[in-house]
């Protein structure tokens, strides 16, 4: 085989490669933020999820100006797991804590909140949380 046809073979072979890549790892996308829901009558939902290392969960939640909202977590092991709020407009939201795992606030403005839960440290071992979500 000639030195030619070698070549022209391996950048096939690297072509194709690259083509059956999926389409996440070209993209190197990041997951959509799930909404929050709240069953008609209600206030209040609670959502489970696992955080390992430093990976994050991403929420949403719409809510209005004025509107008081409080965040609680329970986490395994104990403190494990941090909330942190954005605003509509993209500015952080500081969350007053009546205890270290429980917030809240009034909401500044009317819109979609990201609420986004991480490890308090980054460790190996997964975190299991519930956070519950109130809006008054």
């Amino acid at each position: 085989m000639s030195d030619f046809t070698s070549r022209r073979a391996l950048r096939a072979v690297i072509t194709a490669a690259l083509l059956l890549q999926p389409p996440i790892a070209l993209a190197g996308g990041k997951a959509e933020p799930n909404r929050i829901a709240f069953q008609r009558g209600k206030s209040s939902a609670s959502l489970q999820g696992s955080l390992k290392g430093a990976e994050e969960a991403e929420y949403i939640v719409g809510a209005k100006a004025s509107q008081r909202l409080t965040l609680s977590v329970s986490a395994v092991p104990s403190h494990s797991v941090v909330v942190e709020l954005e605003s509509p407009s993209g500015a952080p939201v500081p969350l007053q804590s009546p205890r270290a795992s429980a917030w809240t606030c009034v909401l500044p403005e009317n819109g979609d909140y990201l609420l986004v839960c991480k490890a308090a440290q980054p460790s190996k071992t997964a975190a299991r949380y519930t956070l519950t979500v109130a809006i008054q």
